[in-house]
This record gives structure tokens, sequence and C-alpha cells, in this order.
């Protein structure tokens, strides 16, 4: 975890996530307020076939926000029942 941001303008904290298969998602994850949270996907990369990057035409982004989204936002919703908006 690596914190960016200063006191005038909020700090954020940039935390990575990597799954056992090689796949690591990159997320900033910042406090709006004691009730609303903002987490940011930065990057998606897979290790093992060196695919994705920081941006959503990086090749094989798709599946790997397939995966995000199975992986971690899914359980959020259902089983932390965490309301999630995109922005």
């Amino acid at each position: 975890m690596d914190t960016v941001g200063d006191k005038d303008t909020g700090y954020a904290y940039d935390i990575n996530i990597q799954f056992k298969d090689s796949l690591l998602y990159n997320l900033r994850y910042e406090a709006i307020s004691n009730n609303k949270i903002v987490i940011g996907l930065i990057g998606a990369l897979d290790l093992k076939t060196n695919k994705g990057g920081y941006g959503i035409k990086a090749d094989g982004m798709n599946e790997l926000l397939k995966e995000f989204d199975r992986r971690v936002l899914r359980p959020l919703k259902d089983e932390q029942h965490i309301e999630l908006k995109a922005k």
C-alpha cells in the first residue's frame, strides 16, 4: 500500500490485489466521507501472459475486467452487500 495526496487535497491509498494465478489489479482507494469510498481501477495485468496494462485498449484488458468483476466486485455486492456505482 502506498499513500498519495496531502492534508490539503486529501489522501488516497494505492493498493495491489494479486491472485495466485498471476492476475494483478492496481487500485486507488479514497474515503470521500464516513459512508462513501471511491475505488478506482488503475491497472490490470496478467503476469503470466504479460497482457493488460493501464488503458482500456490494452491487449487482454476485456478479459481482465471480466475477471475483476467476477472476483472482486460481485463478492462485494453479493456477500458484503456493498452498493457499487460506476463513475
